[in-house]
């Protein structure tokens, strides 16, 4: 599922993938790569669309589940 439509001076776009090694794909605004990164937390994508539909701060919620372990960085590509 990608989800694109939302207000973020940090983040371009956030993909929530099942099906392959990883589970989520985050591009940044300031560089063309990919961050691919496994969640940890089974309640992350439910946070994530409530951050979201809050108009809170997305950098600052993804920042704060990889502080805290929730999601974990597995690599990155170029866009």
């Amino acid at each position: 599922m990608l989800i694109s439509q939302f207000e973020s001076s940090a983040i371009d776009s956030i993909e929530l993938v099942r099906d392959k090694s990883y589970d989520l794909t985050i591009i940044y605004k300031n560089s063309q790569k990919s961050y691919n990164y496994s969640i940890n937390n089974k309640e992350f994508e439910k946070q994530l669309v409530l951050t979201i539909l809050a108009e809170e701060s997305l950098g600052k919620f993804i920042n704060k589940s990889i502080k805290s372990g929730d999601i974990v960085v597995l690599n990155t590509g170029k866009v």
